[in-house]
């Protein structure tokens, strides 16, 4: 089994394979090129962002904008990221549909080891991350590894989410904890 296939499984694995070393610098070179590029020249960003994540419709992801690799990203329609979004992508980051995210917002999958001989050997394992549809993730957040944020959740800005977050709560803090559900007080809109 390669490295490569040894990291999408979530298991121990050691990220200097030469096939890995390539695929960063790919993703890199890419990122350099989209970040670099005039906000104003978004037809450009859309075909450089696009050939690197798997986008099933519109988005928009504010420069700059990093990952590690780009194919283990999957975002729905209608994605939103300010300034700053970090995905640091050794396994899958499967985002839904109408998804916003304030700036610095980090997700991470990588796992390091607490055995300090496997992390002196530059050993590590990788979880996903789940975050489905109608969620907002407040700037400043860190998403840990392993973890799934429901539908229509809200997460306070700076908060670090270690734990799987239920549907239509409002979580923050860190580490982040529900602080209530969201109610129909919570619908500013008025009915036209």
């Amino acid at each position: 089994m390669t490295e490569k296939e040894k990291m999408l499984k979530g298991e121990v694995y050691q990220p200097w394979s030469e096939e890995l070393i390539d695929e960063r610098d790919d993703c890199t070179t890419t990122l350099i090129a989209y970040n670099s590029t005039s906000p104003r020249d978004r037809g450009y960003l859309d075909e450089k962002i696009k050939s690197l994540i798997h986008a099933a419709g519109e988005l928009m992801i504010e420069q700059p904008f990093y990952c590690v690799y780009g194919y283990n990203i999957e975002v729905g329609y209608n994605f939103y990221a300010k300034k700053n979004l970090s995905i640091e992508d050794t396994n899958k980051v499967i985002i839904g549909n109408q998804v916003t995210m304030g700036s610095n917002v980090t997700i991470l999958t990588s796992i390091t080891p607490y055995n300090e001989q496997e992390r002196s050997l530059g050993y590590e394992r990788s979880m996903p991350v789940f975050i489905h549809d109608h969620v907002y993730i407040g700037g400043g957040s860190v998403i840990c590894p392993n973890v799934r944020i429901n539908q229509g959740a809200y997460i306070i800005p700076g908060s670090v989410v270690t734990n799987d977050i239920p549907p239509y709560v409002i979580a923050g803090g860190n580490p982040c904890k529900i602080i209530r559900a969201i109610e129909a007080k919570d619908v500013r809109r008025k009915e036209i």
